[in-house]
């Protein structure tokens, strides 16, 4: 180990070192030396100082080389620690802990702000880095021990211990982990991470800085202070006395190379994997230390946690087979060449589980506390407010701050020229923290449009996992938790964090001043709003470890499920919050809703929704329906409002206050939601025999929602046009199609009564559940009257001769679209209507007949009977049929009812309200349409088609002519809108949020 082609990766730290100090650096580079030399003479680790270490270094009373590395286990000093007992140090390790850079550690707590929540939590990363040292210590004996024990591994396995000069090396990276950490542990980098052009590191802008490291570094995630802790290892100063120190030219390049994490040489992972791996001893002793400092007690077993770890050593053959298992991770290593890594025994996967969850219950109960992270905001809008408004100051140089202590730093903030960060300095001093105005959660979120419960009938309860699953997993949903993760491109940049926390607070203002107007007393001034992210878990995670079991080397992944319990916990506990003072609380909880429900934007994504949830168990009915979505983040208040103890009577007040001045009319879905009333489960009860296409339902829950979709002041006007509707249920709908077959059938046998008459399904669910409902009410009759009845349109054309008769049988006919959209399909013609409206019908059959097929349909004497039909639908057809010359004999429909307007007077409608109906008409039209605006055909078809008004609904679709905002999903005002019901060929075009 005389140079460093021992270690290949030395040469990554090498290349850093040069672009950072020795010439090699790029322009934005060229001041970074001079400034961490200025930060250092401010620490006192001076170039005076460092001269004085090296002379004592160089004095003849200190070892050489080969004694420092013979001595490294001889006790020098002993600390007492609360967590590890006596932790015994070397001299080398004491002349390091003794230098001005490890003192200042003593000034900085371990935990930043955790200190407001858990006021004993004030312990320092000084006894945070000593603890790392006793914890690589006591696994350094471990493993060496375990050389010396008989211990049976399989062939190609032996256990390696670790040199002496290795192990100094660890012990070194141990307590020289944290030199780079800021004040208030992470909080600072995030701050200056949040803008890396704004902020500098020693006159260099952060984003030159870390793209230098980047571009060598393989763990190019790791945070600025890790960062800054490589560059101080390899700076001239410390590499000055280091070098002195250990007497090692190279030993500064493999600490540093260990801090980082990067295995020393591919084929030697172990030494690495003790400080960055699942069980390294940075998270052993924080994990303990915290705990046990919080009095949040996790179960870790002492005892057990060194026991029998080894540093195994691969060769051969062996390596080969681990590497294809993927036991071992060793791209780009040399498979003919021993490889070295670090296991535990087979009791192990207990450890890394006890890791793993205590890891997981910290993070929960300490690290994220909504106090702490509340903290962090204030701390950070405090800077960056001071760093924009007071040049002179020199908010801007990171390296200002990191030379400053906690407390030290908050002085420096109290002091500042910015008043706006004095102010929340000193809240912060007094710990006289804003409180939580709004929460938001995957766990809060809910669809506003109802789609699990429309296509299979489950209640919001039993929907709630479905909706759970959408949001986790499935764009855009998951798309939006993204967004709103600290990690996020919003919450990357200080800028954009600020803008949406002034937006939040403009609402707020928007919306006391349309308070007023109703003479609601509100506070006075702008409130001040801090907007605290999702946490993200993708960086929290725990890595595998490697323990033998049985002689074999396994993976703690194929034994343990421990992590992916934990990512599903946190990921239901994942928890952002909208803080503000007291007396605003409310206010900016209705102005965070509207916001965050807007922040998306109204990008039109596509998701696949599974219908075989729920209770659809017939497989026939299995299959995928594509719909369309809009991103809108929709909070369930209830859950938000709990979490943070608002006054649900003030909410309640305010929006019905805001709900008469307009404020919800472009946003109805925030106002006051309807509540499970009596009449609205009469409304239910009257509908539940609808089947809609896909199993469509029409429920308590979306009838609330299809309320919820209207101005507070049109719904009363709503609930009374759904009572007014005429439903055709199974009694009403056999009995008026009997009817109409029965006219038909007199009217042929007039002209021949021996004459063949077949009846017939249409198209679709709906025709031949019509027929269906025939046969079993009426199939005697029809027997009686000779009738044959055909499954489809082929069975009959196998059979019917010509000149005999056929009635086509479905549900309604209203404007004529689908039954000659259906016809011109099977003779090839629909594409050659001149209605855009026949050639775009979807509700149809699409396959088109042989030629045989449609000439014996052409032969044949054509009917249509339905339920209900308007008196204008026979003249539609003969039109449509004309104009591309079917050549179809198409003799009459009839229908059991005529489809009509209201049975209550149209006039009775409010004006109001109906505009508003035809507007939303008129968009949704527009929507399935694909149309950019508006044109006559959407405003003849705004109040159904011929804006006839209709207001019927039959047992499995809805007639054209009936209200379209009852029947046509689509987008209005840049909202999402459902049907309470939907026409058959409309569900793949509905809107979800």
């Amino acid at each position: 180990m005389k140079d460093n082609t021992d270690f290949p990766a030395l040469d990554t730290f090498l290349e850093i070192e040069r672009l950072l100090f020795l010439g090699k650096a790029p322009e934005g580079l060229l001041d970074f030396e001079k400034g961490l030399n200025s930060a250092f003479d401010r620490l006192g680790f001076t170039d005076s100082y460092v001269t004085s270490q090296t002379d004592r270094f160089d004095d003849p009373r200190w070892p050489d080389h080969a004694t420092v590395e013979k001595q490294a286990a001889h006790v020098s000093k002993v600390v007492k620690d609360i967590i590890w007992g006596m932790i015994e140090l070397d001299r080398t390790t004491v002349a390091i802990l003794d230098s001005p850079i490890l003192q200042r550690l003593r000034y900085i707590r371990q935990n930043g702000f955790t200190y407001l929540v858990y006021p004993s939590a004030s312990h320092a990363r000084l006894e945070h880095s000593l603890g790392v040292h006793a914890v690589v210590s006591k696994y350094i004996a471990s493993i060496n021990a375990s050389t010396k024990q008989p211990r049976q591994f399989s062939d190609g396995l032996t256990s390696h211990e670790i040199c002496e000069t290795l192990s100094l090396d660890l012990k070194h990276a141990a307590i020289l982990h944290d030199i780079g950490h800021f004040p208030l542990s992470h909080v600072l980098e995030k701050i200056f991470e949040s803008e890396p052009i704004k902020f500098q590191i020693g006159g260099s802008s952060i984003r030159d800085f870390e793209i230098c490291l980047m571009k060598k570094l393989p763990n190019s995630d790791s945070q600025l202070s890790e960062k800054l802790s490589i560059a101080i290892l390899l700076s001239p100063r410390f590499k000055r006395f280091y070098t002195a120190l250990r007497k090692d030219k190279w030993a500064y390049l493999r600490v540093a190379c260990l801090i980082s994490g990067t295995p020393l040489d591919p084929n030697l992972p172990g030494y690495s994997q003790l400080i960055s791996g699942s069980v390294d001893c940075d998270k052993v002793d924080y994990l303990l230390r915290d705990s046990t400092m919080c009095n949040v007690p996790v179960a870790i077993d002492q005892t057990r946690l060194f026991l029998s770890s080894t540093l195994i050593e691969c060769t051969g053959t062996t390596t080969q087979k681990l590497a294809d298992r993927g036991v071992l991770n060793l791209q780009d290593a040399d498979l003919d060449r021993p490889a070295r890594i670090l296991v535990l025994n087979s009791a192990g996967v207990d450890t890394i589980e006890e890791i793993a969850f205590a890891r997981a219950t910290l993070y929960e109960r300490v690290y994220r506390h909504p106090v702490t992270r509340n903290a962090e905001r204030m701390l950070a809008v405090a800077i960056f407010n001071a760093a924009i408004e007071t040049e002179d100051e020199d908010w801007s140089e990171v390296l200002t701050s990191f030379t400053e202590t906690d407390d030290t730093l908050l002085d420096r903030l109290l002091k500042t020229k910015c008043t706006s960060a004095q102010q929340l300095a000193q809240k912060l001093r007094g710990r006289n923290l804003p409180k939580r105005a709004f929460a938001f959660s995957p766990d809060f979120y809910a669809p506003i449009v109802p789609y699990v419960s429309i296509f299979s009938g489950l209640s919001a309860a039993d929907a709630a996992p479905f909706y759970h699953h959408e949001v986790t997993s499935k764009d855009p949903f998951h798309e939006i938790v993204q967004g709103l993760k600290e990690k996020s491109k919003t919450f990357r940049s200080s800028k954009i964090h600020l803008e949406l926390e002034q937006r939040i607070a403009h609402e707020a203002l928007i919306i006391a001043s349309e308070l007023s107007k109703k003479g609601t007393a509100t506070p006075v001034g702008t409130p001040i709003v801090f907007f605290i992210p999702l946490p993200d878990h993708s960086s929290t995670p725990t890595s595998c470890a490697i323990f033998t079991h049985e002689g074999e080397l396994e993976s703690s992944g194929d034994y343990s499920r421990a992590q992916q319990l934990i990512s599903a916990k946190e990921i239901g506990r994942s928890i952002g919050f909208v803080n503000c003072s007291p007396d605003w609380a409310e206010i900016v909880f209705l102005a965070a809703q509207r916001v965050l429900y807007d922040y998306f934007g109204n990008d039109i994504g596509q998701m696949d929704i599974d219908l075989r949830f729920g209770k659809i168990s017939d497989s026939s009915h299995a299959r995928l329906v594509q719909v369309r979505v809009l991103k809108r983040f929709y909070i369930a208040e209830s859950l938000a409002a709990r979490r943070c103890r608002l006054d649900r009577k003030t909410l309640t007040s305010y929006r019905e206050k805001l709900s008469k001045t307009g404020y919800y009319d472009k946003k109805p879905r925030l106002a006051v939601p309807e509540r499970r009333t009596t009449n609205i489960e009469d409304i239910a009860d009257r509908f539940k025999e609808f089947s809609g296409q896909y199993n469509w339902q029409v429920t308590v829950e979306t009838v609330r929602q299809f309320l919820n979709q209207f101005p507070p002041r049109f719904r009363e006007d709503a609930r009374r046009l759904l009572a007014s509707l005429s439903f055709l249920n199974r009694e009403t709908a056999s009995a008026l199609l009997q009817e109409a077959v029965e006219k038909t059938i007199q009217a042929i046998r007039q002209d021949d009564e021996a004459q063949t008459i077949h009846l017939v399904p249409l198209a679709g669910t709906s025709a031949h559940m019509a027929l269906e409902l025939l046969k079993q009410e009426f199939r005697q009759d029809l027997r009686l009257i000779g009738i044959r009845i055909h499954k489809s349109v082929h069975e009959m054309l196998g059979v019917a001769k010509p000149g005999e008769n056929v009635i086509f049988v479905d549900d309604n006919i209203s404007s004529g679209t689908q039954f000659s959209a259906q016809l011109l399909r099977w003779l090839g013609l629909q594409d050659k209507s001149d209605k855009a409206e026949v050639r775009k019908e979807a509700g149809i059959e699409f396959f088109e007949l042989d030629d045989n097929a449609k000439s014996r349909l052409r032969e044949l004497k054509v009917r249509l009977c339905t339920c209900v039909g308007k008196d204008d639908s026979y003249g539609n057809v003969e039109r449509h049929l004309a104009f591309v010359d079917a050549g179809l004999k198409f003799l009459g429909l009839s229908y059991g009812r005529a489809l009509a307007a209201d049975p209550l007077s149209p006039t009775e409608i409010a004006p109001a309200f109906l505009d508003f109906l035809r507007h939303v008409g008129e968009e949704c039209i527009r929507s399935v349409s694909e149309l950019p605006v508006i044109d006559d055909v959407c405003r003849s078809k705004a109040l159904g088609y011929g804006n006839t008004q209709g207001r019927t609904v039959t047992l499995w679709n809805v007639p054209t002519s009936t209200f379209t905002a009852l029947w046509c999903p689509g987008i209005v005002d840049d909202e999402p809108w459902f049907p309470l019901f939907v026409r058959r060929g409309y569900a793949d075009r509905l809107v979800v949020a």
